[in-house]
């Protein structure tokens, strides 16, 4: 993250750390994908600041709040956002290629999707695979096999060596 440009990274596992950061931060934006409690963020907040929920876990794992902490955390905006419409994805895309900003991604082969699967369900990717649509060797389509392929539910022989 440091070479992203954070001046400064956490780990969130530390809890001694993570509760040591109190009102300091201008903004936080939530990609959590599992159970966390929302307040102890929330603390981290200066005045006026802002925390972008932007990714939400499963119902089951929904994240917990104090309500009362919550409420009389003043001055301090917790906020969620779904994704963005056509006009706002062009205007994030235009706004990514003029300041040079692109992702950290690992692109791999389609040979590779199911090693990178059992990587993401072992929580070891680092960045988001990309598959390169140059290594298809047939004319799967994506809808009928790499999508069936995740699921564990592909029919198709040729997509059959994913499932191993």
């Amino acid at each position: 993250m440091l070479k992203l440009g954070a001046k400064e990274f956490i780990d969130a596992k530390d809890s001694a750390k993570m509760a040591s950061i109190k009102d300091r931060l201008d903004f936080i934006i939530s990609t959590i994908p599992y159970h966390y409690d929302i307040n102890m963020y929330q603390k981290m907040l200066k005045m006026h600041g802002e925390m972008a929920i932007v990714g939400l876990p499963a119902n089951k794992d929904n994240p917990s709040f104090n309500a009362n902490a919550f409420i009389w955390n003043f001055r301090r905006k917790i906020y969620s956002s779904l994704i963005g419409g056509i006009k706002e994805t062009q205007e994030m895309l235009d706004f990514s290629v003029k300041n040079n900003i692109y992702p950290e991604v690992e692109m791999m082969a389609i040979d590779a999707l199911d090693s990178a699967y059992q990587k993401v369900a072992r929580g070891e990717a680092k960045f988001r695979y990309v598959i390169d649509m140059k290594t298809l060797k047939s004319k799967i389509l994506i809808k009928d096999c790499l999508l069936r392929a995740f699921a564990g539910v592909c029919k198709n022989e040729d997509c059959g060596r994913f499932l191993t």
